[in-house]
């Protein structure tokens, strides 16, 4: 929740990459309505699944395995030869986690592994 600074949310949404997008009046997990940070291009499966779900499927790339709605929110990309994961589709660097740059070269436009 936005501002709930006790939690450990940010006062503002555009402080807290990737979740850079507020929600206005949202229902939150615990059921309370209030202002929510949320992704902005991407889905909250697609970021749990971020560099750490395998997508590799007979040595090659299997984007249906990734995120909610591939390739839309998360696509299958290379990680190391012969090695895939689950990556973001992303706008900018905002929408990827800190370290993690968006690949505006890609298409879809992915943050990097």
């Amino acid at each position: 929740k936005k501002g709930d600074t006790a939690d450990g949310a940010p006062a503002l949404c555009s402080s807290a990459r990737p979740y850079v997008t507020t929600l206005t009046n949202a229902v939150s997990i615990d059921g309370s309505m209030s202002d929510i940070c949320s992704l902005r291009v991407s889905s909250c499966v697609a970021k749990n699944e971020f560099s750490s779900k395998d997508c590799t499927k007979v040595a090659a790339p299997d984007d249906s395995v990734c995120g909610v709605s591939p390739p839309n929110d998360a696509k299958c990309a290379q990680f190391d030869v012969g090695v895939y994961r689950c990556t973001l589709t992303c706008g900018s660097d905002d929408d990827c986690p800190v370290g993690f740059p968006c690949n505006t070269g890609a298409s879809p436009q992915v943050c990097a592994l």
